[in-house]
């Protein structure tokens, strides 16, 4: 068994203006052993490791708790020529102490500091607002630029909006993790409104890429308690990356799930392939100097992206398809970021737009509701 590492930073700066809300009061009490500075503006321990080549190690030892000023529900980015679903993120807090080798978080991100965004009065208000429209419906991911629960036994925060998304009818909250703390949302009254899901992926991949995460039972036990309690569950099977073993590996993995997860309770499945960005190779040869992910025959896609060639992913996701459908014909799968064409041949249908394979997942949130 290999749990999530959890998270102890060497230092918690506190941006004076939220010294007293209540997420830093909770972090406070639940990191008492570690060093508080408290700065009028948390930027100027983020400014102090520009240009060091090691900031996106150090700056991970650091948790900055700060006043988020801007919107906190963001339109995921649109990808011409990709098919992706439609939803918004949720901007509490940014980066992960997990390290994936392959995260693009190391690329995209200007912050190298663990930062919580801890005015969540601030928050549910600007959703309160938003989801007054009930002719829309709003699918929220918690996951985007932070995993939804590695903080969450110091933060408490999913604990907090998980009865707040309850009253809302039009909306779903989705947490993506690759740990298995879940003890403190097995008792919340969800009603059906919040989907956890898991990034899956072998163990071999687990081991050797996805270094500070749980393993693959502790995440499926995890999933299990949480199907338990009545959630709806979600798995992501991305990114899948070739090797030599990887059908045998990714079927077995599959299998497994489906032992002890009921599929008719899972919302939705997405399918994905390894891709980068370009500067992430050298990210990756400076911080990770044994992974392998990077060496494979990829091809630039037309978002920038490196990604195994066209065939190749196809291949790979028409299998992984087919192995989900013996299961249960009705799994409701995806592909995550990819061609019409590619949708064609590995899955047998295109989605017509974004708007379109958006209305298929609300439909899908909505009939699995108790």
């Amino acid at each position: 068994m290999k749990p999530a590492v959890a998270y102890l930073p060497d230092e918690i700066v506190v941006e004076e203006s939220v010294k007293q809300a209540p997420v830093t009061q909770r972090v406070l009490e639940r990191l008492s052993q570690v060093p508080v500075r408290f700065l009028p503006d948390s930027n100027q321990v983020r400014f102090a490791l520009s240009g060091d080549k090691q900031a996106q190690t150090k700056g991970k030892k650091v948790l900055a708790l700060v006043n988020h000023k801007g919107k906190f529900l963001k339109p995921r980015a649109d990808v011409p020529h990709y098919r992706c679903y439609n939803y918004h993120y949720l901007y509490w807090g940014t980066n992960c102490h997990l390290e994936c080798t392959y995260c693009i978080l190391q690329a995209f991100l200007n912050n190298p500091l663990i930062t919580l965004h801890v005015n969540t009065e601030d928050l549910k208000k600007e959703l309160t607002e938003r989801f007054q429209d009930p002719s829309s419906f709003w699918r929220v991911s918690s996951g985007e630029v932070a995993d939804s629960l590695a903080m969450e036994p110091i933060t408490g925060l999913m604990e907090e909006l998980i009865p707040f998304f309850a009253q809302h009818d039009n909306a779903v909250l989705e947490l993506k993790t690759k740990t298995s703390l879940v003890d403190s949302l097995l008792k919340l009254d969800h009603r059906g409104r919040t989907v956890v899901g898991w990034s899956l992926n072998t163990p071999k991949i687990i081991q050797e890429e996805e270094l500070k995460t749980s393993d693959l039972d502790d995440r499926l036990a995890a999933a299990k308690k949480a199907q338990d309690a009545g959630y709806l569950i979600g798995f992501h099977l991305d990114p899948l990356v070739y090797y030599h073993e990887w059908e045998q590996d990714y079927q077995q993995l599959i299998q497994k799930t489906f032992s002890l997860i009921d599929p008719n309770r899972v919302a939705w499945v997405s399918i994905g392939g390894l891709r980068f960005l370009p500067e992430m190779k050298s990210i990756i040869q400076q911080r990770f100097p044994k992974s392998k992910i990077i060496y494979g025959e990829q091809i630039r896609g037309t978002d920038g992206k490196s990604r195994y060639f066209r065939p190749l992913r196809a291949e790979m996701f028409k299998k992984i398809n087919s192995w989900l459908k013996e299961i249960s014909p009705n799994l409701f799968t995806y592909l995550c970021m990819e061609t019409p064409e590619v949708w064609e041949e590995a899955l047998g249908f295109v989605p017509e737009n974004d708007a379109h394979l958006s209305q298929l997942m609300d439909e899908r949130a909505l009939s699995l509701r108790s």
